[in-house]
């Protein structure tokens, strides 16, 4: 009956953490995934044991995301201070609750402080949605790339778009948008530019703060 119970416990993580996400709380899919497995453990009249492996796959998995949220555009020394500043919070508040954490269920501490980077990930990722009322989340000035015989690139963080009625807001580190007019999808390139084979030559304009 073990691997039925694994299952169940998955489903009840898996419930709990995509109800959390959908409700839009930080962390919500690690919390919910953890409280949904959590309180099957605790209900459950066996409780499922924790499979061989999975705890070095939630740690390859946390090194992916790191990995996935650096950015160049942080590099830069008016933001150092703070993002020194944010890490040693993060880190002294995920060993805290790594440690309580376990003393409850008996995990090893290098497990449950990386299977708790996905809980600050989101956290962060609320936090900078909060950007457009903070200057210095942006670089003072924009800067617009035009590709040669191609789009124009857009380097930014989080870009709302509106076209007519329609508001769409995407939280990517680029844009390309249409220089050519053949885009069925404009304001941004298509890949038609060189079906068409537009040409025009490349270039740079940045807009500085007053």
């Amino acid at each position: 009956m073990l691997p039925m119970e694994r299952l169940h416990a998955g489903l009840s993580g898996l419930a709990l953490g995509l109800l959390f996400h959908l409700l839009g709380l930080p962390g919500g899919g690690v919390v919910g995934a953890m409280l949904g497995a959590g309180l099957y453990q605790l209900l459950a009249p066996e409780p499922a044991p924790l499979p061989k492996g999975l705890d070095l796959l939630v740690q390859v998995l946390a090194g992916i995301l790191i990995g996935l949220g650096f950015r160049k555009d942080l590099l830069r020394p008016d933001l150092l201070p703070l993002a020194a500043l944010s890490a040693l919070v993060f880190l002294g508040t995920a060993l805290a609750l790594g440690l309580l954490l376990s003393r409850l269920t008996g995990l090893p501490l290098k497990t449950l402080l990386f299977a708790l980077v996905g809980v600050f990930h989101t956290v962060r990722v609320f936090l900078l949605s909060l950007c457009p009322s903070w200057p210095a989340c942006y670089p003072r000035a924009m800067r617009l790339e035009f590709l040669e015989n191609g789009p124009i690139r857009v380097e930014g963080r989080r870009f709302v778009v509106r076209v007519g009625e329609k508001e769409e807001v995407l939280e990517r580190p680029r844009v390309f948008l249409c220089r050519c007019g053949g885009s069925a999808n404009k304001p941004f390139c298509d890949g038609t530019h060189k079906r068409l084979g537009f040409q025009a030559a490349g270039g740079v304009l940045e807009v500085e703060e007053a």
